[in-house]
Order: C-alpha cells, then structure tokens, then sequence
C-alpha cells in the first residue's frame, strides 16, 4: 500500500527530542494565556486542535477567520447557519441530530458540533491523526518545544502523553463554575493531569506558576 503523503511528513524519531505539553481545562480557564506566557518566556511553539477545525468551518461556509475572534466567538450570525454550508455530509450529520438548519449560529456553536458530533463522529481519531502529522512536521523543522492549547477529550491526553508528553490542567474559579452540558467541555473533568495550573492570581503569577511546573516537569523526566 503506498504511504499517504500527509501522514507521512517526518520520521517518527524526530519527535525524540521534543518538549510537548498540552493543556486541559474549561472554556475561559486561561489555556491562551499560559500558552502566550511558555511562547513569549520559553520559547515554546504553540498549535491547537480546533486550528484546522477553523481552516474546515471557514472554507465550508466561506467565511473570514475574524468570526473567530474572541470578541466575535459567541455571537450568532446568519452566515453561519447550518442551511449556509457546502459541505453536505455536515447538513445531513445535523439534520439527523434535529438541529435547526436556518437559525444563526455563534462560532463557538459550529465548532462544537463540527469538531465532536460530525467529524469525531466519523472517526475519533479525526483530530489527533492531523495532529500527529502537524508535529512529525513542526519536529522535522526544528521545533523542540510545543504546547498545544485546546485538549478536550480523553483520546488527546492519552495521544500526547503517548508522545512522550505531559498535561497540565489549567483551573480557573470563574471558568470551573460555568454550567457546561457540551461533552467537550463536560469531558474535560476525566482527563488525569501531570500537573494542575492554578490561575488564581495575577499574570506575574501565573507566569510564576508555570516557570515551576515546567522546571518540575523537565527535572521529572531528567531533562532540565
């Protein structure tokens, strides 16, 4: 059988050397904001799950990227109704899950739904195999040390620390006591963590916080 070019970008030893860490929590928790602080302080890559997700909603409903904006995420638009999207397989999942096909939607709706009840509905396995082959691509190009900013469900925490990675659970009170009812959200609690970030405080002390942990987590594993 002949390989599959786009899962097939780099030898499976250049991910030997590399730093990962993905970060777990809820919605607002501050997974962003950590994952700025280990890029700006510590050199760190970051990528995200949901990045080709975006690439996906934007291209089947052909709109701009600026919808996903923090400002604009929980805002319903008529341009993202269901009804308005090209890629019929995705109408049909919905359709089947009695959705309304004409009301607008926010982007944080669609992704939902796109991420979990239609593409991991085909394949569970749908975002971590594009995953995999992002870093195979970021190592082959030097990269040694990523965080990736949006794990949600149990299959992404087993599939980075199959990598040699770690999880850090990021808990912030005012995002814990959000009612969720979205099993990327609700999933989140089973997920065990390497470590807990506790965003309690100011920025100086998150950074503060995440400066320990990484240095705990390379002394850990004997990288330091």
């Amino acid at each position: 059988m002949a390989t599959n070019p786009v899962l097939a970008c780099a030898p499976k030893n250049t991910r030997s050397s590399l730093h990962l860490i993905g970060l777990a929590g809820r919605a607002g928790a501050g997974k962003d904001t950590c994952a700025d602080i280990m890029f700006s302080q510590h050199d760190f890559a970051t990528t995200a799950f949901a990045a080709p997700l975006r690439r996906e909603i934007i291209s089947a409903f052909r709109i701009d990227g600026a919808l996903f904006s923090v400002e604009q995420k929980e805002r319903r638009t008529p341009a993202l109704a269901i009804n308005r999207c090209a890629d019929s397989g995705f109408i049909q999942r919905m359709t089947e899950l009695g959705v309304d096909l004409a009301e607008a939607r926010s982007p944080r709706e669609i992704m939902r739904w796109w991420g979990t009840e239609y593409r991991r509905h085909q394949n569970e396995r749908y975002w971590t195999d594009l995953m995999r082959h992002w870093i195979d691509c970021m190592a082959l190009d030097g990269i040694r040390r990523l965080v990736i900013t949006d794990v949600r469900f149990l299959n992404e925490a087993q599939f980075i620390q199959s990598l040699g990675g770690s999880i850090w659970r990021v808990r912030r009170p005012v995002a814990e006591a959000k009612h969720v009812d979205h099993q990327s959200e609700t999933e989140v609690a089973a997920i065990w963590p390497d470590a807990v970030i506790d965003n309690t405080g100011s920025l100086g002390d998150l950074a503060g916080v995440i400066e320990a942990t990484l240095l705990d987590t390379f002394l850990t594993r004997g990288e330091a």
